[in-house]
């Protein structure tokens, strides 16, 4: 079943990442080619995941039954334990 989806990528701004933007950019890019879904478009950002709200992927949210992929949960956001 084919499904246009939004890939959505995040470093932080204070703590250095395992996966860059483009390493994550690539394993969403790999998901989504063998599940057969299109990338209708892509949203690298380097912010804070716990005191800084993105703008963009507020958009992505309020768009009716967008589909959001990230490379892990983490890039989504953070809770106050995690940091």
């Amino acid at each position: 079943m084919s499904s246009n989806v939004f890939a959505y990528c995040r470093v932080s701004a204070y703590k250095p990442s395992s996966a860059s933007l483009d390493a994550q950019e690539a394993e969403i890019k790999t998901i989504a080619s063998q599940l057969g879904w299109q990338i209708k478009g892509i949203d690298k950002e380097v912010l804070s995941g716990y005191n800084q709200q993105s703008d963009r992927l507020s958009l992505y949210l309020k768009k009716r039954n967008a589909k959001i992929m990230f490379f892990a949960v983490d890039r989504f956001s953070r809770n106050n334990e995690s940091g």
